[in-house]
């Protein structure tokens, strides 16, 4: 039998009901062992510790009282799943056919300078047929580092729009199901936990990249992942209108958005540049005009320039910090 492959998802309370448990069950079928460990943060009601899910396809969840982060989430999990080689780290508001992972893990066994593998992200919602999302235009969840901006690049597809597979020098993967060599994630000593949430994934794809070279990261283009948007939190936490997303959205994109700029733009040059286009980012979304509310308004606006402002320290060289608003916030959720 092909390697062991685990998988960690996290979700936050109770998991989103968009079809992923169809989705794991029908990898009985994939002729490997799955091993899958389910972290449930703010947990508030019991789950059974173990469960088959079909044939060599095993599920363990962990019940989490408090909210660890995307980051932390992600790693205790991977620690648990120690023998396997391969980790798919999953969102848990994806929809995939077994074929995508079938088609990930033998696209990274077979390319032996690359370490993180993902596949192509195809939006969704409850509106949008599959077969409708694949025709239309949209970002990959694949692409490049663009110092000088301080922001990642992603590559176009859908549309008769056809990026180049392979290993084709990308420097940034997603974070809604990459595949992973385990050993190269414990090397890198997985995603940076501070972060707590957003721009992790980017964070350590390139920092990958930078340990293991330009060809350390590939794109599966026959492996496609449909995401509901949007999905992987409460209501609350995300709202389904894209443009108007949560406060801690708005406090974590500013200071880990800082927080890219600082670890992993090159010179002095390119910093003041990236500086400035961070800066012009903040100041149109601190203008908001499609937020009618202005009590809506005043308070995003607070929690971004919370975010510049502990992002602008990290710049300094001071350790990154959350905020007290924002982990009362994050403590807000449970209740």
């Amino acid at each position: 039998m092909p390697g062991r492959i685990g998988i960690s998802i996290l979700s936050l309370g109770a998991p989103p009901e968009c079809g992923l448990d169809a989705s794991l069950r029908a990898l009985a079928g994939l002729g490997r062992e799955i091993q899958i460990v389910h972290r449930v943060q703010m947990a508030s009601k019991v789950a059974p510790r173990e469960e088959d899910l079909g044939a060599d396809v095993r599920r363990r969840w962990i019940l989490q009282p408090d909210n660890m982060g995307f980051a932390r989430g992600h790693n205790e999990n991977v620690k648990l799943l120690d023998d396997c080689p391969l980790i798919w780290t999953l969102n848990d508001d994806v929809l995939f056919d077994p074929s995508t992972l079938g088609a990930l893990a033998a696209f990274l066994e077979g390319n032996s300078p690359c370490v993180l593998a993902g596949p192509e992200i195809v939006p969704i919602d409850s509106t949008i047929a599959r077969g409708e999302a694949l025709g239309r235009a949209h970002d990959l969840g694949i692409g490049w580092w663009r110092p000088r901006k301080g922001i990642v690049e992603q590559a176009r597809g859908g549309a008769g729009k056809a990026p180049q597979p392979g290993l084709a020098h990308y420097s940034f993967v997603s974070g809604c199901a990459p595949l992973w060599k385990r050993d190269a994630f414990v090397e890198l000593g997985g995603f940076c936990e501070p972060l707590f949430l957003y721009h992790e994934d980017t964070d350590l794809a390139l920092r990958a990249r930078d340990r293991f070279g330009d060809r350390a990261i590939g794109f599966c283009a026959g492996a496609k992942v449909f995401h509901f948007e949007g999905s992987s939190g409460k209501p609350w936490l995300t709202p389904r209108r894209r443009r108007d997303r949560s406060v801690l959205f708005d406090y974590f994109d500013m200071r880990n958005g800082a927080y890219l700029i600082a670890r992993h733009s090159r010179g002095t040059g390119a910093r003041w540049s990236a500086g400035l286009y961070y800066t012009l980012r903040a100041f149109r979304k601190l203008a908001r005009p499609w937020i009618r509310r202005e009590s809506r308004r005043r308070t995003k606006n607070a929690f971004t320039l919370r975010g510049m402002r502990d992002g602008l320290a990290v710049v300094r060289g001071r350790a990154i910090r959350i905020d007290p608003r924002v982990s009362r916030a994050i403590e807000g959720l449970a209740r």
